[in-house]
């Protein structure tokens, strides 16, 4: 983010904050039967409107006098205010305990979810005089929830899990809700950790993400004469399909290992470092010695003790893709967005921008940043803060929390080509483009300055919607049945998914600005 972007925090009012922060299945005995109450309202409502319509065509009067005119008008409109109040669907829950939650300066007002303000949660008593453990709430229509996403059964206590500590610890709390996800024993949700098959669901609905150079299982490669890999044939074959003169990532099939390369055209080699370092220190590499360390990297490796359950059934491989960096200069990074979407609604995003370690914030629904010192910047338009919230709620749909990663720069290439040509700035954001580099679905805990009380409203919000009784469980349509079968997205079920979803979401024209 530019620096002339940036400004002193004015002194916030909590009406003002709330303003950048808020942004201007469930059990049978929550729910009534909504498809028979729709029904039956709705030839409520066709009966009132037909006698509305009969009404006015027999009054000889009524379509020259003003009064009768109005008189329909107004009985047309209660009908409908009527029907629309028919139509929601009441809840009623049990409050939490008014102690389980503090009020902090990041506890929203306001997060509706499909007409339910799920920042109401833990807060119902709050002004009242006398404390009431029923609470209600009106729905328009109830969330329909991968049931494979469902972690309910933890927190009713039906699903038995060892978490450890005091018997009085708070089951609630994020980390074990985070814990309770990590365990779910839903081997499809491992189609949401495999980075190959993520990468081809992407493209197949028309996300755009980066550029990529290759993306194989471990036992794609080729094998020898007995039928059995040997890592010397396998490091060549990579060594083939390698780009030879431009920068790459290579990301391993499992979170984490993120490897990036630059080539260096004076010496025709490459520099390797890892995410973790700051800027390029590294030694020169050979193409062997990357494909080498390509190899060691996608090798199958027992699971970690906090690996979720479903990763057991990621097969080992790597992606190797296009280099991102920022449209300014190819030293420095993109800038880099995680976005939190809670019951299909965006929470906030943590953000670095792209002057390098240290220069981070979080950014709002109303396209507010708030930075690590408190000043509050917007974000630039050639950002499409808007077009992101979109395109992370797309992917978010039917699920009840999901980390969606984003980049927003330009190739190392496209950077390279900038820097070499007298372009004005406008031009070079003509090159922006706005690419989803990953899908975390357990999202990360750790926020700037390892902020806790975010940590405890994200945790709120997402309880709140299974508390609230907001969901119904419908099947995950969106895991192609190989997947589930193979545990692994062929080619050709890659290609039947371009086929099946088509482009729904495309990057704008036109990018304005600042």
């Amino acid at each position: 983010m530019s620096r002339q972007l940036r400004r002193n925090s004015p002194v916030l009012t909590y009406n003002g904050f709330q303003t950048i922060i808020s942004g201007s299945s469930a059990s049978p005995k929550r729910r009534y039967d909504a498809d028979r109450i729709v029904l039956y309202r709705s030839l409520v409502f066709a009966t009132f409107l037909f006698a509305a319509c009969l009404y006015v065509s027999l009054d000889p009067n009524s379509q020259t006098h003003l009064g009768n005119r109005r008189k329909v008008e107004q009985l047309l409109g209660n009908i409908r205010r009527r029907r629309l109040a028919s139509d929601q669907i009441q809840l009623r829950y049990n409050a939490p305990d008014p102690q389980e939650y503090q009020r902090t300066v990041w506890t929203l007002d306001t997060f509706p979810v499909n007409g339910v303000n799920l920042a109401r949660y833990g807060f119902e008593n709050e002004h009242a005089h006398h404390k009431q453990r029923r609470a209600s709430a009106t729905m328009e229509e109830e969330f329909e929830l991968f049931e494979d996403f469902d972690i309910s059964s933890f927190l009713e206590g039906t699903n038995k899990l060892s978490v450890g500590g005091h018997s009085h610890e708070n089951k609630r709390s994020p980390a074990h809700m985070l814990m309770y996800q990590r365990h779910s024993e839903e081997p499809s949700l491992a189609f949401y950790m495999d980075k190959i098959a993520q990468k081809s669901f992407l493209k197949a609905i028309g996300i755009p993400v980066p550029l990529s150079h290759l993306a194989k299982y471990h036992d794609e490669f080729v094998t020898g004469k007995d039928g059995k890999q040997a890592d010397g044939d396998r490091e060549e074959e990579i060594r083939k399909l390698l780009p030879n003169k431009s920068d790459y990532v290579v990301k391993s099939h499992k979170s984490g290992g993120v490897i990036f390369v630059s080539f260096v055209e004076e010496t025709n080699s490459h520099i390797m470092w890892t995410v973790d370092s700051s800027g390029k220190k590294g030694e020169e590499y050979s193409a062997d010695a990357v494909a080498h360390q390509i190899n060691d990297v996608m090798h199958p490796r027992k699971n970690h003790f906090l690996d979720p359950w479903a990763m057991a059934f990621v097969q080992p491989g790597v992606v190797i893709e296009d280099r991102f960096t920022s449209f300014e200069s190819v030293d420095k990074p993109p800038m880099h967005l995680s976005v939190y979407v809670i019951w299909g609604r965006v929470w906030m995003a943590t953000w670095r921008d792209a002057e390098g370690p240290g220069h981070s914030g979080l950014v709002f629904r109303n396209g507010t940043v708030i930075m690590d010192d408190m000043a509050v910047v917007k974000m630039p338009r050639w950002a499409k803060w808007d077009l992101v919230m979109e395109t992370a709620e797309d992917i978010a749909a039917h699920k009840d929390i999901l980390q969606i990663d984003f980049l927003i720069g330009v190739s190392a290439e496209a950077a390279y080509m900038l820097s070499q040509a007298t372009v004005s700035r406008q031009e070079k954001l003509a090159e922006v483009q706005i690419v989803v580099s990953g899908i975390k679905l357990n999202p990360s805990d750790k926020f700037p300055n390892g902020n806790k009380d975010l940590l405890n409203e994200m945790g709120r919000l997402w309880i709140a919607g299974y508390e609230m009784g907001i969901h119904r469980l419908i099947p995950n349509n969106e895991v192609p049945p190989e997947y589930v079968q193979h545990h692994r997205l062929t080619t050709e079920a890659a290609k039947r998914l371009d086929q099946t979803y088509g482009l729904f979401w495309k990057l704008g024209s036109t990018i304005n600005a600042d």
